[in-house]
């Protein structure tokens, strides 16, 4: 695999070996043959943003042991050996970013980050509402719901804005979160085309992060990437 520049490697992680061209072998010492490959996942990160966080946190005394990719690390600390096993996917919905990680017969086999998450429902509450984005903030943790089909269009929210109540829909408060919610499981389910043709994930979705907490976020999970979902703590 060819680097690409201004890429730094973050991790090689051997998925399998295969020799003359007979796979899932996790260890080639011993055996015989005429052609040696290998499986790996490569996780690369932007150079001048890794190099930069790395210095930041030497500038404050820190020392860093080792570095882990965000979804890997999630993956170690909400999906169980049999899950890994049977294939699942992981989703984690981050405030800046969404990240998956899928594993299979336990091999890791892919994993990614998106740069869309729950800070930018927030900003779609805060400009779609005409609201500050911390009462936004508040709204969307205290009465959003991800998925509007079960919102009546006649409720609605008090909300305090310089010392004056304003009422505000909740049908449209759902109806924006949703419409950001369903993109982010549209980019999902685009990412993984590929990968559904050879796997079925019968462990399903895992789902973690500050994200899963909207209300109805795991059926509007299940109704798009047509997988059973759970909700996965450390």
């Amino acid at each position: 695999t060819r680097m690409l520049p201004n890429y730094k490697m973050l991790h090689t992680i051997v998925r399998e070996f295969l020799v003359d061209e007979i796979g899932d072998i996790q260890n080639p010492i011993g055996m015989t043959g005429s052609r040696l490959e290998v499986s790996t996942l490569i996780v690369e990160s932007f150079a001048p943003h890794f190099d930069a966080l790395t210095r930041v946190l030497g500038q404050a005394g820190i020392q860093i042991a080792s570095v882990i990719f965000g979804p890997l690390a999630s993956a170690r600390a909400v999906l169980s050996k049999r899950q890994k096993e049977l294939g699942v996917l992981m989703v984690d919905f981050g405030g800046g970013t969404t990240s998956i990680a899928v594993f299979d017969e336990a091999k890791p086999l892919y994993a990614r980050t998106f740069p869309v998450g729950g800070g930018h429902i927030t900003n779609d509450i805060e400009i779609g509402l005409e609201l500050p984005v911390e009462t936004a903030e508040k709204i969307k943790i205290e009465n959003g719901v991800a998925s509007a089909k079960n919102v009546s269009r006649k409720e609605v929210i008090s909300v305090s804005e310089n010392s004056d109540l304003r009422e505000v829909s909740r049908r449209l408060l759902a109806e924006t979160i949703e419409a950001r919610v369903a993109e982010i499981l549209e980019i999902i389910h685009n990412e993984l085309k590929p990968l559904k043709n050879r796997f079925q994930f019968p462990a399903g979705v895992v789902a973690t992060g500050a994200g899963v907490h909207l209300r109805g976020i795991t059926d509007l999970i299940r109704e798009n990437l047509k997988l059973s979902v759970q909700v996965g703590t450390p």
